[in-house]
């Protein structure tokens, strides 16, 4: 049986992120000849990879800085053992976003 909440925090985890990041970069370079707006996709990739490396070293850097512990329940086997502030899920979802709809067209 799937826990519904642990799947959305693994989609929101940075890693999937720079995962999904990496696959982009990969499947560019793999069919970047018969891409019709390769420039368009080349700024996007180069705009959202960089951001995410930006905010997910900022999202670091405050963590160890702020350290605020995460709000668990012994009877949470999902919850990790790391700080909680800022979170790092809000910011992969708002840098992938934010980069889309800047290339997005009109």
């Amino acid at each position: 049986m799937w826990n519904t909440w642990f799947l959305i925090t693994v989609f929101g985890s940075p890693e999937l992120w720079m995962s999904i990041a990496g696959a982009l970069v990969f499947f560019y370079f793999l069919f970047r000849k018969r891409l019709p707006h390769r420039l368009q996709m080349r700024r996007f990739l180069w705009v959202f990879v960089i951001s995410l490396l930006l905010v997910f070293g900022f999202v670091i850097l405050l963590k160890d800085t702020t350290q605020i512990p995460r709000p668990c329940e012994p009877e949470n086997l999902y919850c990790l053992n790391d700080y909680s502030f800022p979170s790092g899920h809000s910011a992969g979802i708002f840098v992938f976003f934010t980069s889309f709809f800047i290339f997005a067209k009109r």
